[in-house]
């Protein structure tokens, strides 16, 4: 009898556990080097079960719904760099336009 830890729920799924575990990160190296043990982890799951496959159908199925779960996850990531790119983007307008809004204009002294 086995007993579950207290890093994976109740029928969780190892990927689902370590999905979980990833926490957002700082830096965009720092999240795609998360990202990319994301989709590692996948990999590895994805082969795990094909090895103790006992059919070749039973084995492609789990074989496509992994590799659509890795397409997604590269396709989440894609987006969130975009969107990361874009709050980037934003807040140096934000700053920009603070500055210009702060900038004494012409005409205008301290003395």
């Amino acid at each position: 009898s086995t007993t579950p830890t207290s890093r994976y729920k109740i029928g969780e799924s190892f990927v689902a556990a370590a999905a979980r575990k990833i926490r957002p990160t700082l830096t965009i190296s720092e999240s795609r080097r998360a990202d990319g043990k994301l989709i590692g982890r996948l990999r590895r799951e994805r082969q795990y079960f094909c090895t103790v496959a006992h059919s070749h159908d039973y084995c492609a199925r789990i074989m496509d719904y992994y590799q659509l779960r890795e397409v997604y996850t590269s396709t989440l990531v894609t987006q969130m760099e975009a969107l990361r790119r874009e709050v980037s983007t934003l807040q140096r307008q934000n700053i920009e336009h603070a500055q210009r809004d702060v900038a004494p204009e012409d005409g205008d002294s301290c003395s």
